[in-house]
Parts: structure tokens; C-alpha cells; sequence
């Protein structure tokens, strides 16, 4: 049976048993494994949403808890000067994904994958499972053509309540509606990447997209939330002004969580502390998964990639400037024949993310990617990627960035 008719063999049985039964088939599918893709490497992609660069512990930042994510620092090569490409829409976090997994460049592509090749049907047809869990945000229209499972699927976007829903993929294109939460939407999606490695039978290599929501979701945090920071901890930032001192184009916006102006300075220390007790709580969701991937056997064969879609501005959610918190994000990889704590500044976008998993493991690139492979950087064979990064809001602002200046 060709790579394809197993595709589409997966998709029937789906449809007709239920996520459940798909979930097993699609693992033990020992008949469609070659011994070339048993030796391939398993590839693990952790993209929260909203991540500043900054706030990671062991990147230097001593207001925030994240031992979790230090581990992977500690294990991997840190790209310290990552950028999303930034928006031609309000929103970021939807036109960020998609390029990523498509390769598209802004402008090329607007908010959905649907109508475009892309790296995950690529991994497919060189024997990877694909499997998707996390916050999409189309409606589901692409989802069953871009992966070939998934579960724990919100849509349209980030909740964190009882009445929230999930869905799952059960074939051609069918997403079934699952049940309510009840409990936060990171802690939901963590649950099903460990199901999932626990079901997990080593015949074919996979390629699990976790979309984690946390750290945007302003209503894991504060008072309520697992992991709460006391508030006198959080200075304000250095560069604090009451409000912004001219008219950059993206001062007013669709974002209901501005904050009022002129900004208190106790306001913004409040918002903060919270937005830091959210990073911790994202913490803890990676570091069940990272415990499960190596309680299964899995960790010194799969490459883990922690990422973020963009940043965070204090005032909303991050995408009406083009300053370094709002498009510069943290990108940390570690595995298999990549270098332990090594930090490296070279430039790239987060359209560059898959090329250069790609290039690790043999996969072929998509038709219209613009990405480019910085494996050799991975390497260290070179501390050069894009010699300049370019970022954009909407027709208003616009940043270039030679890494210098």
C-alpha cells in the first residue's frame, strides 16, 4: 500500500470508528513502515501563543519560574533573534501558523493554510504521522487536509471554561464535537499530547504540532490561576511611559484588553505579575509532556521545538507594534546531533522553522515556500541566517532589523 492509499485508508476507518480507534490505527500501522522511517527522528513542535523572548528563566529572566523550558535550554541551541513576520490583518496568531506551516511569506498568504501546500503533508508523504491538538483557527477548514489526526481541537479560539468544547478529527474533513474542558485549555491540550505518547507504538516517526494557547489566555492567571506571582515582584518595565508618545498607526485596535489610558503604573506591574504566572503555568504543561516523552522512550529520538507565534506588548495582545517584544520570540531546539546549550544569534523568521527540520531529517519542501533552512546554524557551522529580518502591521508600520540595529 502506497504512503497516499494509507493516508486515505486512515481517513475511512476514522470516519466510520471514531477518534479513538483512529488514534490506535494510525500508530500501529506496521505495514506502511519501512526501515528508513524507523531510524528517522520523531519531532515534537511546542508553539505557545504570545511568548515574549524575554521571559524565560534561564535566558536571564529572574521574575518568572519556567525549570521546564530551562531544561530545553540547557539540552538545545538557542536562536536568541527569531522574529515573527508580523500582520497585514488585527490579528497575528492565525497569519503566523499558517506561514509556518506553509512556508509563506506575509502577504503571500493571509490567515488560513486551506488553499496551499504544506510541510506537514510533506512529512506525511515521507512517512511521518501527523497529528495535530491546540487552538486552529479557521473553522477547522484545513485542519483534515493539512494533518492526518489530531484531538483536543478548539475552535474558533482560546477558552478556558466549562462550556468550552473540543473536537477531534475523524475523517474527511469531520470534526466531532468531544465534550467540555473543564479545566484550562493548556492543561486540556498537555492531557492529549500524553495520551498520545502513551498509545504510541514505535513504527513510524511522528510529527506532533501542540498549539498551546497560554500564555494570551488572560483568563488562566491572576488570583485563580495553579501558578500565581505576588505582584510586588513585577516592576514595571524600564521603558514605562503612562502611554505611547505619538500616533505609531496601531495605538487603537479589535483588542478588548487594553489597557486604560493614560496607564497606571500599578496597573501595568498587576498585568504583568499575572502574565508571568501564566509562562510558569505553561511551564508545568511542558514539563508533563517532556516527562512522558522520556518515560516512553521517546526523548533521545525526537526533536523537541519550543516556540511562540509572536509577543506580547503589556498594553493588549502584541500585535499593534512592531517593537522587539511584540515580534521577537523564543526559539529553542534540542535532540538528536544538535549541540547542548549552545545560544546563537543569528536572524531568522518563523517561517524558517520547518525548512530547517526538514533539511535535518530529509523532507522535501512544499510548493510556494519562501522559508529558508538554518540547520547549519543548528550545527554550528555558521553564526549567519538572514543577514536582515523585515516586520510589518497592517499599511501603518513597518521595522527592519540588520541585528545590530
Amino acid at each position: 500500500m502506497s504512503k497516499e492509499q494509507t493516508s486515505t485508508a486512515c481517513g475511512r476507518v476514522c470516519a466510520s470508528r471514531g477518534a479513538g480507534v483512529s488514534l490506535l490505527f494510525l500508530f500501529a500501522m506496521s505495514s506502511a513502515a519501512s526501515s528508513a522511517d524507523k531510524a528517522k527522528p520523531n519531532i515534537l513542535v511546542l508553539m505557545s501563543e504570545a511568548h515574549r523572548v524575554d521571559v524565560v528563566a534561564a535566558l536571564g529572566d529572574g521574575r518568572v519560574r519556567t525549570p521546564n523550558v530551562d531544561r530545553l535550554v540547557k539540552s538545545g541551541t538557542i536562536l536568541t533573534n527569531t522574529y515573527c513576520m508580523g500582520s497585514a490583518q488585527d490579528g497575528v496568531r492565525a497569519a503566523s501558523r499558517a506561514r509556518q506551516l506553509t512556508g509563506r511569506s506575509l502577504y503571500r498568504i493571509k490567515d488560513s493554510a486551506k488553499d496551499s501546500d504544506s510541510w506537514s503533508r510533506r512529512f506525511a508523504a515521507a512517512g511521518y504521522l501527523t497529528y495535530f491538538t491546540g487552538i486552529w483557527s479557521d473553522g477547522g477548514k484545513a485542519l483534515h487536509r493539512i494533518f492526518q489526526d489530531g484531538g483536543t481541537i478548539f475552535l474558533p479560539g482560546m477558552g478556558n471554561g466549562p462550556t468550552q468544547t473540543v473536537h477531534d478529527i475523524i475523517g474527511d474533513g469531520i470534526l466531532r464535537e468531544r465534550r467540555a474542558t473543564g479545566r484550562p485549555a493548556s492543561h486540556q491540550v498537555a492531557d492529549e499530547v500524553v495520551s498520545l505518547l502513551g498509545k504510541m507504538v514505535r513504527e513510524r516517526p511522528f510529527l506532533c504540532f501542540v498549539a498551546l494557547p497560554t500564555p494570551a489566555d488572560h483568563r488562566v492567571g491572576g488570583p485563580q490561576s495553579p501558578v500565581n506571582l505576588k505582584r510586588d515582584l513585577s516592576p514595571a518595565p524600564a521603558n514605562f511611559l503612562p502611554q505611547h508618545p505619538f500616533d505609531n498607526g496601531g495605538l487603537r485596535g479589535s483588542d478588548k484588553r487594553q489597557l486604560p489610558i493614560p496607564h497606571a503604573e500599578s496597573t501595568v506591574r498587576g498585568v504583568l505579575a499575572d502574565y508571568y504566572s501564566r509562562i510558569a503555568y505553561l511551564d508545568q504543561q511542558v514539563g508533563r509532556i517532556l516527562t512522558v516523552l522520556e518515560e516512553h522512550g521517546q526523548g533521545g529520538n525526537t526533536i523537541v521545538l519550543s516556540s511562540s507565534d509572536h509577543g506580547l506588548a503589556v498594553r493588549g495582545h502584541g500585535q499593534k507594534n512592531l517593537y522587539e517584544h511584540s515580534m521577537r520570540v523564543p526559539l529553542i531546539i534540542a535532540g538528536p546531533v544538535l549541540s547542548a546549550a549552545r545560544h546563537n544569534p543569528a536572524q531568522s523568521y518563523l517561517i524558517d522553522l520547518f525548512p530547517s527540520l526538514a533539511e535535518l531529517v530529509g523532507v522535501t519542501a512544499p510548493l510556494g515556500n519562501e522559508g529558508m533552512s538554518f540547520a547549519a546554524v543548528l550545527q554550528g557551522s555558521s553564526h549567519v541566517h538572514r543577514p536582515l529580518i523585515g516586520t510589518a502591521f497592517c499599511h501603518v508600520q513597518r521595522a527592519i532589523s540588520d541585528g545590530q540595529w
